[in-house]
């Protein structure tokens, strides 16, 4: 769990940072011609007729690319650059969650790996936790289950095929958070917070 916990703090200090990065430009950047070639040439994919993995607003995790999510969710949503994911190198996307569907979606952040496949979807709703989980339980199977049902917060995990599920509900909080994520996205991160923390730990030692 705090691994997990660590993992949303990391993510959204990424998408903050990004942010920070891009406003500060003299100037928005424009996408270089090989970009914007390669974006137009992608066909667009969504989700499978049966989905493998986990496929949060009709978009399937480690399947879907960058041209299908534009296409699906930028047709009923405003959808804003945020710059490129630390850990996924990939970039990211973000909505205020309007016209999706989902009661109380106040923020939405569509994440990519480097090669425009979706690799994370987070969304911040009210804090339901129980019912949350008594909804997703029902099409995922539970890994972890750590959901106090009489006070409704904590933390549960879930997983289908090469995803993870995950819901976050802080005790003093009026918001949670669902994560939905690929497997190699969780790896990716846990290898590079281990190669920070072994890196100040050096930095620590050759200073004594």
């Amino acid at each position: 769990m705090r691994t997990s916990k660590i993992f949303a703090a990391a993510i959204v200090l990424a998408a903050l940072t990004a942010c920070d990065k891009k406003e500060a430009a003299t100037a928005p950047a424009q996408p270089s011609a090989a970009a914007s070639d390669k974006e137009s040439q992608a066909s667009p994919l969504v989700s499978r007729d049966q989905p493998v993995n986990a496929a949060p607003l009709g978009i399937e995790i480690g399947y879907a690319n960058l041209a299908g999510v534009k296409a699906k969710l930028g047709a009923v949503t405003k959808l804003e650059e945020q710059g490129i994911n630390q850990y996924s190198g990939g970039p990211m996307l973000v909505s205020n969650g309007e016209g999706v569907g989902v009661d109380g979606l106040s923020q939405l952040t569509l994440i990519f790996d480097k090669n425009d496949v979706l690799a994370a979807v987070l969304m911040k709703v009210p804090k339901a936790a129980k019912d949350m989980m008594g909804k997703l339980s029902g099409k995922y199977q539970v890994v972890d289950n750590k959901i106090d049902n009489f006070m409704g917060y904590g933390y549960a995990k879930l997983k289908k095929g090469d995803s993870l599920v995950e819901i976050d509900a802080p005790h003093l909080s009026f918001q949670m958070e669902v994560r939905y994520m690929t497997k190699q996205l969780m790896s990716d991160f846990q290898q590079q917070s281990a190669e920070e923390e072994a890196r100040k730990r050096q930095e620590q030692t050759n200073k004594l």
